[in-house]
């Protein structure tokens, strides 16, 4: 090799060093830019589990008494919880169940009447569950909350009108509290409730008024298993 293509060679080899340790100390400059900016930003919000107030919260159904008026009936206490998310209404999500022991119509033989097997089926179904799948949003504070109702056994699709009275710390509690007013209809025919249709109506309205209040969230089994339904 002449002396020439030596210094060429060289010459070469230099430039490409010289780019490797420039490629290199704009890689840890770069590092140095971002890290603290990826390390400082905020995580994404959460939905946040909120305890139910059982004093504060009623699940009440009207239904019409041959067409003279609307009876009454009532779900108390009610207890569990809620995920909801104050930042993305749609993060959030229910699953909850009412125990028909806890049915309250004000009359025990009446209330007698509506767990027997031809009206709520107690003995076979003890509790109405509801597990919502969708939040859609309307104008604020107003949506409307799609999912799943199951009554004696049988599930049917539900859509729950909702508003969100208010969430912030409660100076009772010091802790954060929610409030939602919601409301829907359901056909007792559609869950094969269908006698005496003369003197009970078939449509009922059920109103919701809740109150819950931020929490730790239920703990789940060490098997691995979800935790128990309240």
């Amino acid at each position: 090799m002449n002396g020439q293509g030596g210094r060429q060679l060289v010459s070469r080899v230099t430039t490409r060093r010289v780019g490797i340790a420039r490629m290199r100390r704009f890689a840890l400059v770069l590092a140095l830019v971002v890290a603290p900016i990826l390390v400082s930003a905020p995580a994404a919000a959460q939905p946040r589990w909120y305890q139910i107030d059982p004093v504060h919260t009623r699940v009440l159904f009207f239904v019409e008494h041959a067409r003279f008026s609307r009876s009454i009936g009532m779900f108390r206490p009610v207890e569990g919880g809620l995920w909801f998310d104050r930042d993305d209404w749609r993060n959030s999500r229910v699953e909850l169940c009412l125990p028909l022991s806890s049915l309250d119509m004000g009359d025990r033989r009446w209330q007698q009447t509506l767990l027997r097997p031809d009206w709520f089926d107690a003995g076979r179904h003890p509790d109405l569950c509801f597990r919502s799948d969708t939040v859609e949003l309307d104008e604020s504070p107003r949506g409307r909350l799609h999912g799943t109702v199951s009554i004696r056994g049988v599930e049917r699709p539900w859509v729950l009108d909702f508003t969100v009275n208010d969430e912030r710390r409660f100076s009772l509690t010091m802790k954060r509290r929610l409030g939602v007013s919601a409301s829907g209809v359901l056909s007792r025919a559609d869950f094969g409730m269908s006698r005496d249709t003369t003197l009970v109506g078939d449509r009922v309205e059920v109103v919701i008024e809740l109150e819950a209040q931020i929490a730790d969230p239920p703990q789940v089994p060490a098997s691995g298993d979800p935790p128990a339904r309240r």
